[in-house]
């Protein structure tokens, strides 16, 4: 028994220190991965096969009725969540494990493979109504929603739960006797600014080359040509920029979205009516305006000030001049209508607007960081977003009760990932910071372990994006925005819809990398900054060269305070300059919120974790990792030594009642670490690294 103990005792030692609910998050997000690979996608090295790399949004399970419609069928919907989360997934995803030191190799295949899908559909889109033909600058941000096919299915329905008879993709039930796409073919505006959400964390998070070399890959020369002319593939190198690649595809929506052919657009829209714009989604094969959210009824011409705002935040780029009728400029044309004052006073409405695309305003004013001019962005958009949500009871409806909104919780994040990299909005005041935590950790500790469903028992996650979607939350699947009429009226309320949680997953990774990045940024602060630094900093390490004299300010780093050349501090009057280390405000214990390099790994921590087998120390420590503490006894201060070069990882010191009574990082070989402040006795020691813990007994005398 006493064996048992001790071993359950290091065992506890071995996992990590968090909230519970923060590891059950974390736990969710592994295994919402694992479901999302094996349930809704086909991850493939075949990247020019149709359908493959692209996320569906939703299985429909048991209809009891046995309704051939609908019976047990995956469905890839309008797309409209779907590529633009997984990418946001990826892009944040990649960020927070090459940050933390650890190995992002899936992640990184994974979103090469997403970003040719991407170049697949692009690249195919005309010949579907051509009839197959393919021709040179096809490659011009005309796209399909998705492309998948009968031929995907015959080829990859075993990849899927045998249970599921059918799928639905726009190439197969959307369909008609010829091939060609019929309804909901191409892009619509929707799709391309919802995109541009997971095209800018990608612009703005993955900055540089990442290596190919390892990633098998079955391409088109064509592509591969396109992408080497860019800049983008270095096929000699055998590396990618992501960042560019992810610009270079958002220039080309844009350029999708204003039609070159003058003729067209007047005939379409009407000489007196928008005759002075060509922004507007059409076909270029057909000449006709895309079937769905092309915006001929004016709506993507009164949001082009906010797809350029949004456009140049990502690329870096001035594009109001980016596409005109000859020497016409109709960006300068359009201005006379639209102004960029029109597009502010529209983006956060105070009362019901005439022009109700509310969600497409709000992503480009987040993409932008545009606001109007009263508050950040970032406050408008959490304001916009508490103004109608009512959390935990289901009321997702505005004050006047007239019409649904979107809560779209995401626009927050996204705006601060993208444009807050020194986190200085959260650091100005405790309280918002502690409310903006409380608001997504509710969030995401409510997330089923099982994954999303119409009947996971918890009416937050019952939609298939509560991002996109809040009004479907609650309802049964005959609600669910995806449905056709004929499934409306089929459909029984004892069927029920499994979702692909990428919305999960999306808000985990931007709540981590909003509240948790400062234990990987470091924080340079200089002269210029101390009027908007009289508050705390949280940062791994803070370097200064401010002159703080005049001003409270207060440094908080995890690790380290660097006080470089050109920092001076004086008491003036009251003010005054209070710098600590190691502490951390708002109850948070500073702990790198740690992520696993890939599911397998929390599979095995869950395994030890529900194994009653006896354990033994020397099982424990059992491990190819050699770690040298010494001296061993101590008066208290330790050198630590290991045969791992990826620094830099954690350690926790526990006393003999499991009590954790130091915890910090180890960021070189031969580092000291100091516990002679402790009361004299035995000491645990555990340390991470490697995806292995070692656990080791020092003394204290």
């Amino acid at each position: 028994m006493k064996k048992i103990i001790a071993g359950l005792f290091l065992l506890l030692l071995a996992m990590p220190f968090y909230c519970q609910n923060q590891q059950d998050n974390l736990t969710k997000y592994w295994d919402y991965r694992n479901r999302l690979r094996e349930k809704f996608m086909v991850v493939s090295e075949n990247v020019m096969d149709p359908g493959v790399n692209i996320p569906a949004a939703e299985i429909f399970y048991n209809d009891p009725q046995n309704l051939t419609f609908i019976n047990n069928r995956i469905c890839w919907g309008d797309e409209n969540s779907n590529m633009s989360q997984y990418l946001s997934v990826l892009a944040t995803e990649l960020w927070i494990l090459k940050n933390n030191g650890q190995d992002y190799s899936v992640t990184l295949k994974e979103l090469y493979y997403a970003m040719l899908a991407l170049e697949r559909l692009d690249y195919f889109s005309e010949s579907y109504f051509r009839g197959g033909a393919i021709n040179d600058g096809d490659i011009n941000g005309f796209s399909l929603r998705d492309d998948v096919s009968s031929d995907f299915w015959t080829k990859y329905k075993s990849h899927f739960d045998a249970k599921i008879s059918q799928c639905d993709g726009f190439l197969v039930q959307n369909s008609n006797l010829n091939g060609h796409c019929s309804y909901k073919e191409a892009n619509s505006q929707d799709i391309i600014e919802h995109r541009m959400l997971g095209l800018g964390l990608i612009s703005k998070l993955l900055i540089g080359t990442e290596s190919i070399t390892n990633l098998p890959c079955v391409i088109n020369d064509s592509i591969v040509s396109y992408l080497t002319n860019k800049g983008i593939m270095n096929t000699t190198q055998k590396t990618v920029d992501f960042s560019m690649w992810a610009k270079d595809i958002v220039k080309r929506y844009i350029n999708s979205m204003q039609y070159s052919d003058l003729t067209s657009v007047i005939n379409v829209l009407g000489i007196f009516d928008f005759a002075l714009t060509h922004w507007v989604l059409f076909n270029p094969v057909t000449n006709t305006p895309v079937l769905e959210g092309n915006g001929k009824d004016g709506s993507v011409a009164i949001l082009s000030h906010g797809i350029v705002f949004a456009g140049q935040a990502i690329t870096g780029e001035n594009l109001a001049n980016y596409y005109s009728f000859g020497d016409v400029n109709t960006f300068s044309m359009l201005n006379a209508i639209f102004t960029d004052a029109y597009f502010r006073n529209t983006m956060f409405p105070s009362s019901d607007s005439l022009f109700t695309k509310f969600d497409l305003i709000r992503t480009l004013a987040c993409i932008g960081n545009v606001s109007t001019n009263t508050a950040t962005a970032f406050d408008e958009l959490r304001q916009q977003r508490d103004q109608w949500y009512y959390y935990g009871n289901c009321s997702f409806y505005n004050r006047h009760n007239t019409k649904t909104t979107y809560i779209s919780e995401h626009l927050p994040l996204i705006n601060l990932v993208m444009h807050d990299p020194d986190y200085r909005i959260l650091g100005v005041e405790d309280t918002k910071y502690n409310s903006e935590t409380s608001i997504y950790q509710g969030l995401l500790n409510s997330a089923p372990s099982g994954g999303p469903a119409t009947n996971c028992g918890v009416t937050d996650w019952t939609s298939i994006s509560r991002c996109l979607w809040p009004e479907h939350l609650g309802k049964t699947i005959n609600q669910q925005p995806d449905q056709a009429a004929e499934d409306m009226t089929k459909t029984t309320t004892d069927a029920y819809a499994a979702f692909n949680g990428l919305d999960y997953m999306m808000l985990h990774n931007l709540y981590y990398i909003a509240f948790r990045k400062e234990d990987i940024r470091s924080l340079n602060i200089t002269t210029t900054d101390v009027d908007r630094r009289t508050y705390s900093q949280y940062a791994k390490i803070i370097e200064s060269t401010a002159s703080v004299i005049g001003n409270n300010v207060t440094y908080r780093a995890k690790q380290q305070i660097k006080l470089q050349p050109g920092f001076s501090a004086s008491s003036t009057g009251n003010k005054k300059f209070v710098a600590y280390a190691g502490t951390r405000p708002n109850n948070y214990d500073g702990s790198i919120y740690v992520m696993p390099p890939s599911p397998q790994s929390m599979s095995r921590k869950k395994n030890i974790s529900n194994d009653n087998t006896e354990t033994s120390l020397d099982d424990i420590q059992s491990t190819n990792i050699n770690i040298s503490i010494y001296p061993n006894p101590s008066k208290g201060k330790f050198e630590i030594s290991a045969n791992s070069s990826n620094f830099p990882f954690n350690y926790r010191v526990a006393n003999s009642n499991g009590v954790v009574v130091s915890r910090d990082c180890i960021n070189s070989n031969n580092q000291v670490i100091d516990i002679s402040a402790l009361p004299k006795g035995f000491y645990f020691i555990s340390l991470y690294l490697n995806d292995k813990t070692v656990t080791k007994k020092i003394i204290l005398n």
